[in-house]
């Protein structure tokens, strides 16, 4: 097909004619709205499959592809969303009528033949500084931190027509810049949208392809009131009753990598596990001990600084297969790392509760074949003062910054921020999510995990020599806590506790 010089002077002016005639991706009327604006700030607050990274993808790719010589700029809240939404920008260019204009794609940056660059990056001063841009993308906004968003809004001022276009699935707290911004853009009833701004709310319902019947169905048996209108109608929901809050949880999240198992050189670690029952997942959480080698003497001289170094969640898996891959992902003598890599488990607490009892005794004897030491894995029965100790321990660890986690794991963040508590008449403290059993199997599994870690634990006092295995960039969280790009776990066994397990009686 070969296209008239007016169908691309239509495409280069209108976003809409652009993803129709040259993608072969119409944009579904919600998008369509929101590519026309001409406000020079967009502010998009949307629930989950509904269209907002194609949105963001198409928006990139057209301002680049409309003129040449054209800056695009996209901001995301961790690398491999950065990633993605690049690869999915690249994809579009790939199409045929496109595919002409792609010159080269790299890891995080695309150039047009006209000399236009879109360039997705993981949010950090660094990679904005020195950027002048025509357009400014920030994914998922509501992770992105304030002093990013005070950095970023200057890249735009020195170039005529400049915008900026947002978009976050709801999180966090109201006073942040997104909400703050798109407020100032909302439309509503005796309010009129502040100048250059404009905003939308996209709930989960307005895309075409949600299956209505399912979420009806969640929606009467499988989440919460919370989850429901944070990730479904894309409300802000009150924090009040919220066991973390948001702004503990900000205080310990960095954008470093998490221990792949097929990596991992003997990582020692201690992990949670969670069984999935109807609608939950199974899931894992391993915490380790960070090498930081100097890092955190100032703030933390005495005690250890934990950290996240593998999570994971499976949906519809067989409990053998799980307990299988658990398995396999480490085991408890360290020497057997000189010959394939996995975490050394110290130990692996698993609940007794609902499938827990077979599932269990199923891993023991997978460790006993694998490892040679059933005992690593430790069977708990998790009443509820046991969760209460358990999530009092790591609240603790997370306000002392004394436990890190992975911003790139926002599932296990918004079910931590999502958790309630109520007070009950013994005086003891209640915590889960609301109402309709909304889902909880990520913070579980890392609560899980804590009955090993011993907070009371004194950092080496004779330092091995040499520099600490952990690479990469150095990243300081909101806490004061730094960590490492790519991280990685020391090996004292201090570090941990041994549970006790099986027998009803609090683990802590």
């Amino acid at each position: 097909m070969t296209l008239t010089v007016t169908e691309i002077d239509r495409a280069r002016q209108d976003p809409a004619v652009f993803a129709d005639v040259l993608l072969g991706e119409p944009l579904w009327d919600h998008q369509r709205e929101v590519l026309a604006s001409p406000a020079r700030i967009r502010s998009v607050l949307a629930g989950r499959q509904v269209g907002k990274s194609r949105t963001l993808a198409v928006a990139a790719l057209h301002e680049a592809f409309r003129q040449s010589g054209r800056r695009v700029l996209i901001l995301s809240a961790g690398e491999e969303a950065a990633k993605r939404l690049l690869a999915e920008i690249a994809a579009l260019a790939a199409s045929p009528l496109l595919r002409g204009s792609l010159v080269d794609e790299g890891k995080s940056l695309v150039t047009l033949s006209n000399g236009s660059t879109i360039l997705s990056v993981p949010a950090s001063e660094k990679q904005i500084r020195g950027h002048s841009v025509d357009l400014l993308v920030l994914d998922e906004a509501c992770q992105i931190a304030e002093e990013i968003w005070t950095a970023a809004r200057w890249t735009i001022i020195a170039r005529p027509g400049s915008r900026i276009l947002m978009a976050s699935t709801p999180y966090g707290r109201q006073d942040r810049f997104f909400a703050v911004t798109w407020r100032a853009g909302e439309k509503r009833l005796l309010h009129r949208p502040a100048e250059g701004h404009e905003s939308w709310r996209w709930p989960s319902t307005m895309s075409p392809l949600v299956d209505q019947t399912l979420l009806d169905m969640w929606r009467s048996n499988a989440v919460s009131d919370r989850e429901w209108r944070q990730e479904v109608l894309a409300e802000w929901v009150d924090e009040a009753g919220s066991y973390f809050p948001t702004a503990e949880l900000e205080a310990v999240t960095a954008d470093y990598q998490l221990i792949d198992p097929a990596t991992a050189d003997g990582d020692l670690v201690v992990g949670g596990v969670d069984f999935g029952f109807a609608q939950d997942a199974n899931a894992l959480a391993l915490v380790g001990a960070l090498e930081d080698g100097d890092l955190n003497t100032d703030l933390h001289p005495h005690g250890w600084v934990y950290f996240v170094a593998w999570v994971e969640e499976n949906f519809a898996m067989p409990y053998s297969q799980f307990a299988r891959r658990i398995i396999d992902h480490g085991d408890h003598d360290p020497s057997v790392w000189k010959y394939r890599p996995g975490f050394t488990m110290r130990h692996v607490l698993a609940e007794l509760n609902g499938p827990g009892t077979p599932v269990v005794q199923s891993m023991r004897e997978m460790a006993a074949e694998r490892w040679g030491y059933p005992r690593a894995i430790v069977g708990v029965n998790t009443t509820a003062a046991y969760k209460e100790n358990a999530f009092a321990q790591l609240r603790l660890l997370i306000q002392q910054g004394r436990l890190l986690l992975p911003k790139s794991q926002t599932g296990l963040l918004r079910q931590l921020n999502n958790l309630e508590f109520e007070t009950r008449d013994s005086g003891h403290l209640k915590i889960a999510v609301p109402e309709r059993l909304g889902h909880d199997d990520l913070a579980l599994s890392l609560a899980q995990a804590m009955a090993a870690v011993k907070p009371r634990a004194r950092r080496w006092q004779d330092r091995p020599s040499g520099q600490p295995r952990s690479e990469g960039e150095v990243m300081e969280t909101l806490s004061g806590t730094r960590i490492h790009a790519r991280p990685r776990c020391v090996h004292d066994t201090r570090a941990f506790t041994a549970p006790r397990g099986g027998d009803g009686r609090d683990e802590f």
